[in-house]
């Protein structure tokens, strides 16, 4: 039996035209020693583990359960979900900031990728405004936004408040 496998190990190997499957496992455990650990260990614990999809990888069922309205009006769900995609661009943008700030070699070709990258998501952040000036409709906006407790403070939100602190050290 196990030459059986060994030969069908062995012609899948070469049908791809990529690494082969031996080769792979050589590399893993080579990887797994410099860490003093046993490949086979971690082998094992594969068969026993869950399978992972994307959409768990992603949080999607998470991610789609913080929309949470506080009243009834149909709106207020496009507005928490526009705030919270404005949220996450916020969050591209200073996750570019920090790989150009903690780069160690810091090379003109990096510094422009990802100055166009913020740059990209500052354009799909100002073209999605749309979202909320067209896509609510005025009186369940008012209303809705009357019921929150406080006052929208757009631009003291902590992702707004830190690209202003990134600003600041930028141009000093």
């Amino acid at each position: 039996m196990g030459q059986i496998y060994a030969s069908i190990n062995n012609y899948m190997d070469k049908s791809s035209g990529g690494p082969t499957l031996s080769e792979q496992l050589e590399k893993l455990q080579q990887k797994y020693a410099v860490m003093g650990q046993d490949l086979s260990s971690y082998l094992d614990g594969l068969l026993y583990s869950d399978y992972l999809t994307y959409w768990d990888y992603i949080h999607l069922d998470t991610l789609l359960s913080l929309q949470n309205p506080k009243t009834q009006f149909p709106d207020e769900k496009v507005f928490i979900i526009y705030h919270q995609i404005t949220e996450l661009y916020f969050n591209l943008i200073l996750w570019e900031i920090e790989q150009i700030a903690d780069h160690k070699n810091l090379s003109e070709k990096f510094f422009i990728e990802r100055l166009d990258r913020i740059i990209r998501y500052f354009h799909l952040l100002e073209n999605s405004f749309a979202v909320m000036v067209d896509g609510l409709e005025k009186e369940q906006f008012l209303k809705f936004r009357m019921s929150l407790c406080c006052p929208l403070q757009d631009f003291n939100r902590p992702s707004i408040v830190l690209l202003k602190f990134v600003a600041l050290i930028c141009r000093t």
